[in-house]
C-alpha cells in the first residue's frame, strides 16, 4: 500500500470527502428547490463547482489508470488481469 503522504492517495482521500459532503441529504438547496436546477452556470455557482469537481476528478482517475496501464506486472497476474 501507498503511504499516506503520497500525492495519489492525498488525492483519493480529498475525492470520497467532496464526494460524502456532495451526496449528503439535503446538502443543497436544489433538493428542495427542483426548480434551481433549472438556471444558467452564470446564476448557479453549485454547477461550476461541480463541473470543476468532475473535470479534476476525471483527470485524476484517467492518469491513475494510465499510471497502472504503463507500470510493469509479472506473466503471472498479468494473465489474471481483464484488459
Amino acid at each position: 500500500m501507498r503511504s499516506h503522504d503520497e500525492p495519489a492517495v492525498k488525492a483519493m482521500m480529498e475525492y470520497v470527502r467532496d464526494m460524502t459532503e456532495a451526496t449528503a441529504p439535503g446538502k443543497h438547496l436544489t433538493q428542495l428547490i427542483p426548480a434551481l436546477e433549472y438556471l444558467p452556470l452564470w446564476m448557479a455557482p453549485w454547477k461550476r463547482a461541480a463541473l470543476e469537481g468532475h473535470d479534476r476528478y476525471t483527470s485524476l482517475f484517467t492518469s491513475l489508470l494510465t499510471e497502472g496501464k504503463n507500470r510493469p506486472v509479472s506473466p503471472r497476474i498479468k494473465s489474471r488481469l481483464a484488459f
